[in-house]
């Protein structure tokens, strides 16, 4: 309620304030607004420079993110790995009685080259793995496979490929592709068509005891310069590597550690 006067000097109150007194908070009101500014501009100043980063930096910043998301789906994969690792290992371990069994008998019918010849735990030790072994190449591949250039490309050839599921399954989960073939023409005309990290192969089929070892030559004879890893069911130890080949084994945990082998050469 405005009281008699002047309207301005010697009016009793206006809404509770003193008239004479109103011009006098307006002043006030914007210095308290310009203090209030001034420390507003560090934070949008932040927020500008965060914008800016992120835009500048997206690329890096999309590939950490997925790197993150990818090692953590990474450690669910392992987990089926594990499993499948180690039902591979008991499928590759039927056959350590049939080769231990061959041991002895040689050890029997020779004895004066007893120190040429592998012991029955020996062989046992070509066939099975035992579980700190399987996790082991497991841990291996944790470690390695996020460093690695995604999608990597494997050529499996195999007369049966049902007897490699397992394993088969184990590199899949470790994301790497693998294509199935049955036969050394299937695979020459596949690796002339595409490009792969390495080939997987077994040595016998179709009634060749040597299948394997000629696939390898007609790679090399036509200029397929693409290392071979032979997974086999049996295996003579003696034997070594064949030449030309990466390596040799009959243990689905050796065969991970070869295959990460030649991914990590290939990076380099």
């Amino acid at each position: 309620m405005l009281a008699k006067g002047d309207g301005y000097g010697r009016c009793a109150r206006v809404n509770g304030v003193t008239r004479s007194k109103v011009p006098l908070l307006f002043p006030t009101m914007l210095a308290d607004v310009d203090t209030e500014l001034v420390k507003l501009i560090p934070a949008v100043l932040w927020v500008f420079v965060a914008v800016w980063a992120l835009i500048l930096f997206k690329g890096d910043i999309r590939k950490l993110l997925g790197r993150a998301k990818g090692v953590k789906a990474l450690g669910i994969e392992l987990s089926l790995a594990q499993e499948e690792l180690d039902r591979a290992a008991q499928e590759a371990a039927a056959p350590a009685d049939e080769a231990v069994e061959k041991a002895e008998q040689d050890l029997e019918r020779a004895d004066e080259l007893i120190s040429f010849r592998l012991s029955p735990d020996e062989v046992r030790a070509e066939y099975i793995a035992r579980p700190e072994q399987r996790s082991k190449a497991l841990r291996r591949a944790q470690t390695i496979v996020p460093a690695l250039e995604p999608g990597a490309q494997v050529l499996w050839v195999d007369d049966h490929p049902e007897n490699n599921r397992n394993e088969r399954r184990v590199l899949q989960s470790l994301g790497i592709f693998v294509d199935e073939v049955r036969s050394t023409e299937e695979a020459l005309a596949s690796l002339r068509r595409a490009s792969y990290d390495l080939v997987l192969s077994d040595m016998a089929r179709d009634g060749d005891a040597e299948a394997g070892l000629r696939m390898l030559s007609a790679m090399r004879t036509g200029g397929i310069d693409v290392e071979v890893i032979f997974y086999v069911g049996l295996i003579n130890p003696l034997a070594g590597v064949p030449p030309g080949a990466f390596g040799i084994t009959a243990r689905p945990d050796e065969l991970v550690h070869y295959v990460l082998d030649v991914l990590e050469r290939r990076r380099l």
